[in-house]
């Protein structure tokens, strides 16, 4: 990797290579539109992180006024609620926004996508309805859930769309998207959250906006020469479907290991310490959201260069923006060990003070998470899905262990010591999973 140093020597990304198209004259209008934009790796990673970092700043605002405006166990029955969602959610959406992106050719028409994420989109309201029902939640926690249910359907649609801008590099368009998404959802969530005192109807009322976006999205991708419609095809859905699962499957396990504390603290302390966890692990969330934003806009020249054999350059990538990544958590454990408290306290109330060492903890297992982030993203660039899973099986019996073992002992702050344990684990298993990927096999030249 070494040579005489240039221009782009000290660059944190190196420049893309040219679109071809073919005719400019006879291609499509979505298509010109693309050959005549620079597509800029850094201006996609830029617009996608200010578009998340939106849309996390909504969210907080959202969970700042629920906190306000509510108390510890409203603010518990909401993320109990997240936590039975989220997992189930992810599962089924088998991460088809990534297969879309980084597929070679349009070999799986959007519209089947469309329709398979519909179709699993409704599978999961139905287990997770079934979950609530098993657990005889208490009518108050069930109407959060249904609310939630609703929705994280119409959100699973809006991400699918997303895949359409993000395989071309549109990042703005997404961004813009986010920025409505933020502003929006979060006035309306506010307003009926300080006029009920509760997450229910504040939550349909977030999901009646996010319809209105949808329809704006889906008029998007209509213009950008996809129909945004829906195409029943069993058999590729299947192959799809076979496709995707070791991927979705390692999501889902690592997104129900985020909420194994939650489970634990619900059944050791109830609501309330469920209340405060979710408090301080939206820290570790928003941070998350940012990082990720990165990896996102990173992961389609990542796949452009897989595609092209170039994988000395993606390596560099990866690495790159894994030091990156690094430096960004350690800086966000720094300003939480020093104003952490304070924060808790002004922004949430002196109720939430009682998290401030599981948030210093929870920030270090986020500087540990996005060392090894960018390197998951390079593996999705190869269209390596099946790796995954066995991180994030190590990662869920860590934080399972941890929880069993500290929550009954420290409460919120032994939960954050299982997430810390767990990320440690996962960090170790994707290097060494990157490392062999690319020492063997049509990798080996590297």
């Amino acid at each position: 990797m070494s040579g005489p140093r240039d221009a782009n020597c000290c660059a944190l990304v190196e420049p893309s290579p040219p679109l071809e198209v073919g005719d400019r004259k006879s291609a499509p209008a979505h298509e010109r539109r693309l050959v005549n934009r620079p597509r800029s790796l850094v201006h996609g990673v830029s617009v996608t992180v200010v578009g998340n970092v939106a849309y996390t700043g909504a969210q907080f605002v959202m969970l700042v006024a629920l906190a306000r405006l509510s108390d510890v166990e409203e603010v518990g029955r909401y993320g109990l609620a997240l936590g039975i969602t989220a997992p189930v959610f992810i599962l089924v959406s088998m991460q088809l926004r990534q297969v879309q992106v980084t597929e070679e050719a349009t070999s799986h028409q959007p519209q089947v996508i469309f329709m398979l994420r519909a179709v699993s989109s409704i599978l999961a309201a139905a287990v997770c309805i079934t979950i609530g029902l098993a657990l005889s939640l208490p009518s108050s926690t069930f109407a959060i859930l249904m609310a939630t249910v609703a929705f994280k359907i119409v959100e699973a649609q809006i991400d699918v769309y997303y895949s359409i801008f993000q395989r071309q590099e549109l990042m703005s368009d997404i961004a813009r998207s986010q920025l409505w998404r933020a502003v929006g959802g979060s006035a309306a969530f506010g307003a009926v959250t300080w006029l009920t005192a509760g997450a229910a109807w504040a939550i349909v009322a977030l999901t009646a906006f996010s319809v209105v976006v949808l329809v704006s999205v889906a008029r998007g991708v209509g213009r950008l020469g996809t129909a945004p419609t829906l195409m029943w095809n069993l058999q590729e859905m299947r192959r799809l479907v076979v496709l995707t699962a070791p991927l979705g499957m390692a999501v889902a396990v690592g997104a129900f290991a985020t909420n194994v504390p939650r489970y634990a603290l619900g059944w050791e302390g109830g609501v309330t310490a469920v209340g405060t966890f979710s408090v301080v692990a939206y820290a570790l969330v928003a941070t998350g959201i940012v990082a990720g934003a990165a990896a996102e806009a990173a992961l389609p020249r990542m796949s452009s260069l897989a595609r092209a054999r170039s994988m000395d350059r993606l390596v560099r990538i990866a690495v790159r923006f894994s030091l990156c990544g690094l430096f960004f958590g350690l800086l966000c454990s720094s300003v939480t060990a020093i104003v952490g408290e304070w924060l808790l306290a002004t922004v949430f109330g002196t109720e939430y003070v009682a998290g401030s060492t599981a948030l210093v903890i929870l920030m270090t297992a986020g500087t540990v998470q996005y060392g090894y982030l960018f390197i998951g993203a390079a593996l999705y660039a190869m269209r390596i899905f099946s790796v995954q899973l066995p991180a994030s099986l190590v990662g869920l019996a860590v934080t399972i262990g941890g929880c069993l073992w500290l929550v009954p002992i420290s409460g919120v702050t032994g939960a954050a010591w299982a997430i810390l344990m767990s990320q440690a684990a996962q960090f170790v298993i994707y290097l060494w999973l990157f490392k062999s990927r690319i020492s063997s096999g049509p990798f080996a030249h590297i």
